[in-house]
């Protein structure tokens, strides 16, 4: 699905460059937002930890430890020895919750409300970004609210994302882990690419001059985390300086912000005609 022609594609799509600001904008907190619920996404551990939650509380089996287990391993993203510390942490993020059990053998949990709450605004955000490129996106956002919905969605997803991850190559050094690996890192990157954008080619390449506070704000982190993300961005030659002191946007990290994008994409709209069942090519 995700194939070189496929991505191509995308890219040259009349409306590519309003999709990429739609999403990277996307990514930062919109006024309104409780930033102590939305903070606990900014970490791609939590993200994966979440997802994986939700889809097995969807499930036949439900949550609970044995099904996490055996999960994670058949993934192959964590051992078995694992599986308690993270129910425990999950419970302690308020990211999950003792679920009513008529079996006292098996202790079965449930997301919260507010992980439930806090997916499905990240899932409409990102489909609303998606949409322009994507008519199933725009299709899905049109029945929005049903019940079961979000829970059918958040499978396909992990599906797909899954699926990806285990029959990607090795990634190509440096790549975008660089700013997904740290606690917001791709939401400062979004607000980078913002703040050099002028409306021309997207993902524009700048100058740019870079204001800490800024950057910061439009985020909701720190600037210790913003000053990190700016610092490995350097070191990995994503983010140049000029004679001037301002920010360049590498060569290198257009071509991996042009590809990242188209992909991510893709995966929603499978998920999305996943759920709206449509026959996938």
């Amino acid at each position: 699905m995700m194939t070189r022609e496929a991505i191509d594609a995308v890219r040259a799509h009349p409306r590519f460059a309003e999709a990429g600001r739609r999403t990277v904008d996307g990514w930062a907190p919109r006024p309104g937002d409780d930033l102590s619920k939305s903070r606990a996404l900014q970490d791609v551990g939590l993200f994966a930890a979440g997802l994986w939650c939700m889809q097995l509380d969807a499930s036949p089996a439900g949550l609970t430890h044995s099904s996490l287990a055996a999960a994670i391993s058949t993934w192959g993203l964590a051992s078995r020895g694992r599986v308690g510390p993270m129910l425990a942490y999950l419970r302690f993020r308020n990211m999950i919750q003792l679920a009513p059990s008529s079996d006292r053998r098996v202790t079965r949990y449930t997301p919260t409300s507010h992980l439930r709450i806090q997916f499905g605004l990240w899932f409409q955000r990102e489909l609303e970004g998606a949409a322009p490129i994507f008519p199933e996106a725009e299709a899905l956002l049109a029945r929005w609210g049903e019940p079961g919905l979000l829970e059918r969605l958040v499978t396909a997803y992990s599906t797909i994302l899954l699926a990806s991850q285990q029959l990607a190559d090795v990634k190509e050094e440096p790549s975008l882990d660089v700013f997904s690996h740290r606690r917001a890192g791709l939401i400062i990157l979004g607000q980078i690419l913002m703040a050099a954008d002028d409306g021309g080619a997207f993902p524009p390449r700048g100058p740019v001059r870079l204001v800490l506070s800024d950057l910061a704000r439009r985020s909701a982190a720190s600037r210790g985390q913003v000053q990190a993300v700016l610092r490995e961005g350097a070191k990995a030659g994503f983010l140049l300086r000029d004679e001037d002191g301002l920010t360049l946007l590498s060569d290198n990290l257009i071509r991996h912000v042009s590809d990242f994008l188209p992909m991510y994409w893709m995966a929603l709209a499978w998920a999305a005609r996943k759920v709206l069942g449509d026959e996938l090519s």
